[in-house]
């Protein structure tokens, strides 16, 4: 897989045209939370970043400040682009499967259910003081991301999500042919 980092721009638009095609309506408020969740699988899965853009704290959760002001003229309002497919074939196939996998996962709740959830999250949470009620606006760093999608990572299991390991070229583990009821599986997982 190619290790370099895409624009930002170019990916906020092959994410609003992947979301156009499977009918997702987007407002820049979740546009950027999907954003948010888009990076964190990336680092997760591949150990690089996305998009070459850094991602702050703000009130309403993680944003990606380039794209943030980009698409603010649209305010509450739903995001247009046009369905230039020449965008999205500019991305590598790895980088459409993830925003695939976040627009399945994350695409059809509304922009404030998405921005409650990322309150509750540790990237956002550790910039928040509890006792002060503030938060200092700062970078959410790739360490930050990478502790926390690594975990969410673990949770996921699905179809998407199998594509992008495959086009990582992940190694599996091979069951023994023994195995061939959940009762053996959950024995052979624990080593009894």
């Amino acid at each position: 897989m190619n290790k370099t980092m895409i624009d930002s721009l170019l990916f906020a638009n092959a994410l609003l045209i992947r979301a156009q095609e499977k009918d997702i309506s987007i407002s820049n408020l979740k546009l950027q939370k999907l954003v948010y969740y888009c990076q964190g699988f990336t680092l997760a899965l591949t150990g690089q970043r996305l998009f070459d853009e850094k991602i702050e704290a703000w009130e309403h959760g993680p944003v990606a400040p380039a794209i943030y002001y980009e698409f603010k003229h649209f305010g509450n309002d739903l995001i247009t682009v046009d369905a230039n497919q020449d965008v999205v074939d500019q991305l590598e196939q790895t980088f459409v499967n993830i925003i695939d996998f976040v627009l399945e996962k994350f695409g059809r709740f509304k922009a404030w259910h998405l921005r409650n959830k990322t309150h509750q999250e540790s990237p956002w949470r550790a910039h928040y003081d509890t006792t002060t009620q503030t938060l200092d606006g700062l970078e959410i760093t790739e360490e930050q991301l990478l502790s926390f999608f690594n975990q969410e990572i673990d949770k996921v299991q699905d179809e998407t999500f199998a594509k992008i390991l495959d086009s990582l070229n992940c190694k599996y583990v091979e069951l023994p042919s023994e195995i061939t009821d959940k009762n053996a599986f959950f024995n052979w997982l624990q080593g009894t």
